[in-house]
């Protein structure tokens, strides 16, 4: 079992060094009709991660499985407990700086709700300084709400359901971008893994990258792509806007400024 988790990292670290290194150092050509894919000539210099990840360590973690719901999902728990047990054991993480959120009942831990998940996500970023590694890990329901502020392509922000998302309403990217990506300091790292629905961008981060027909990766910035949709309507509707796959991941380092 040590040497199939041994595997297992070594493996999600091969991949993860990939896709940061064909992002950063490759885009197609100037006949990319990708919206808001950027030309060779656009795309951003290259900034060397600044985070050494030497300082603390905090995590949150949240698993929503909706019992006894119409919208209940199985699995969404047992992510976190494996998800968890895995960066305990091999990173560095320890229990006394992670909080856990679930539905499971007896298990003891905090509810989901909307305001529970809202202080964790403040409490993970508060006090962060330069080498702090934070980890954030979702599994639970995904959706969209109208976007209201003009900064999504598809005319749609992207958002994580709560397990009192009927009552309090769901959770906006805009507001996890704002609360655990824009006041990271220079030299945090922020790693984030979203397991549910319209994952692609649940961060709401200004970059985002995509394989495209040929496999090169192209760059996309979203802001340019969301002033391009509007300058041609914002009636547009969903198709060929975000990517909705079911597991979406970010890694973010702070800068002073995310926007």
């Amino acid at each position: 079992m040590d040497a199939l988790k041994a595997a297992f990292g070594k493996e999600i670290q091969k991949q993860a060094n990939k896709v940061l290194g064909d992002v950063m150092n490759k885009v197609s050509g100037s006949d990319i009709k990708i919206p808001g894919a950027l030309k060779e000539e656009e795309r951003p210099s290259v900034v060397p991660f600044q985070s050494d990840c030497s300082g603390r360590k905090k995590a949150v973690f949240v698993g929503i499985n909706y019992f006894k719901s119409k919208a209940e999902l199985f699995g969404c728990i047992n992510d976190v407990k494996n998800v968890k047990s895995f960066i305990i054991q091999n990173y560095g993480f320890v229990q006394e700086n992670i909080k856990t959120f679930t539905d499971e009942p007896g298990s003891g831990n905090e509810m989901p709700t909307r305001a529970n998940i809202i202080n964790a996500l403040k409490w993970l970023a508060s006090g962060a300084t330069s080498g702090d590694s934070l980890f954030f890990h979702y599994s639970g329901h995904g959706g969209t709400a109208r976007d209201l502020d003009g900064d999504e392509v598809d005319n749609f922000d992207e958002t994580i359901l709560p397990s009192d998302f009927e009552e309090a309403g769901q959770i906006l990217d805009d507001e996890i971008h704002a609360i655990l990506v824009a006041a990271l300091p220079v030299g945090v790292r922020l790693t984030a893994i979203f397991d549910s629905c319209h994952s692609g961008s649940a961060l709401d981060l200004p970059w985002s990258y995509k394989v495209d027909g040929s496999l090169d990766v192209v760059i996309i910035d979203n802001r340019k792509a969301a002033l391009e949709s509007g300058e041609g309507g914002r009636e547009g509707g969903r198709e060929g806007g975000r990517e909705g796959g079911r597991v979406g991941w970010g890694v973010a380092e702070g800068a002073g400024e995310a926007r």
